[in-house]
């Protein structure tokens, strides 16, 4: 019974540890996306100034 029990308690918490780290992966991809967005409009922005000048 106790084998069982600490059995079932390590792939609990296995288990909550992997979705930790599928949120940290999904809120990490966000942010690379977040800031790729903003580097091409900074470059895009500077781009059409550099044709203007």
């Amino acid at each position: 019974m106790k084998n069982f029990l600490l059995l079932f308690l390590i792939i609990f918490s296995t288990g909550i540890l992997a979705q930790e780290i599928e949120n940290n992966e999904k809120q990490t991809q966000e942010e690379y996306i977040k800031g790729r967005i903003l580097y091409l409009e900074s470059t895009k922005k500077v781009g059409i100034m550099d044709r203007m000048g």
